[in-house]
């Protein structure tokens, strides 16, 4: 680790060093958790750093560049003025959202979710696991929704919830070069990181946002518990990026105690390099480590809510 990294890392710990346990709030709640919910847990963890996986595939970078306009791939890998293009772009001109399908049939809008169904094997061929069937109101026939976890094949259908816009959208931020993540919400949503400079900055490509990190909270209300974000060579809990208030927060991270937690998200981390080919953490893994743990601390006023993250 370099010695900024360090000295960060010393600064964090300083900074909570003489705060009760109540104030860090590091496991608000310890309770016996079984082992059917440890497993549901891991195996959400598991799922997702596999899907990360496909953001470093060479052929779903060269599917993902072939739909991307030229006016963007050509502002410069990597630099905020391509990021921000690509995000007006996705949200204005390419990706569509999907509450409920369009009527196979009849073409109308479908209106009443029937329920879950088993997937085909196309379905399955293009990783979805979870089918939905939906009835149309107007002629009376049935139509399935696919919840695809592909991301090249998100570049063909270009429609979704959060998490299709989110994965497709990723991975065409991997294929322009930029270092990114997935972020995952457990209270539903999921949005991207990027790597710009030193920093990790929040990106969402259904709200066309762009570093407002505080917006769920502040701005839409949510009571946000774990976000743990996922690329093929980490898996990092960061939820203490998108709060201004990390003791209300781990007082609802209840559900599975701090330390399990803590646990579990290592062993993601540590498979998901081995799955990637990597050996050690990211170069900017202690500065972040620090990062989160200063958040975990008293609010200072640079993790207030700015004016864009009080608008929902």
């Amino acid at each position: 680790a370099s010695a900024t990294a360090a000295a960060a890392a010393a600064a964090a710990v300083s900074a909570t060093a003489g705060m009760s346990s109540s104030e860090i709030a590091r496991d608000p709640a310890p309770k016996e958790l079984s082992a059917e919910e440890e497993a549901a847990f891991s195996k959400r963890l598991e799922t997702y750093a596999q899907q990360a996986q496909m953001y470093a595939m060479p052929k779903k970078h060269k599917a993902a560049l072939a739909k991307i306009p030229e006016e963007i791939r050509s502002i410069g890998d990597g630099s905020e003025d391509q990021l921000v293009a690509l995000l007006k772009w996705f949200k204005e001109s390419y990706f569509k959202w999907t509450d409920a399908p369009i009527c196979v049939a009849c073409g109308t809008k479908t209106n009443e979710k029937v329920g879950p169904v088993d997937p085909e094997e196309e379905d399955l061929k293009h990783g979805a696991h979870r089918v939905e069937l939906w009835k149309c109101g107007s002629c009376g026939a049935s139509s399935r929704f696919a919840r695809y976890s592909d991301p090249e094949h998100l570049l063909d259908t270009r429609n979704g919830r959060c998490g299709e816009w989110a994965n497709c959208f990723t991975l065409m931020l991997s294929a322009l070069g930029f270092t990114c993540r997935l972020a995952l919400d457990w209270t539903d949503h999921v949005w991207s990181e990027v790597r710009l400079g030193e920093r990790w900055v929040h990106c969402d490509p259904c709200e066309n946002s762009f570093d407002r990190p505080l917006l769920y909270e502040a701005g839409w209300g949510k009571k946000l518990t774990y976000i743990v974000a996922f690329s093929p060579l980490e898996v990092v809990d960061v939820s203490a990026r998108y709060t201004a208030d990390w003791v209300s927060m781990a007082s609802r991270r209840s559900k599975v105690p701090e330390s399990v937690v803590e646990r579990l998200v290592t062993d993601a981390d540590l498979k998901a390099r081995s799955l990637g080919g990597g050996q050690h953490a990211p170069p900017w893994r202690d500065a972040e480590t620090a990062e989160l743990l200063q958040r975990r601390g008293p609010t200072e006023p640079s993790n207030r809510p700015s004016p864009e993250e009080l608008v929902g």
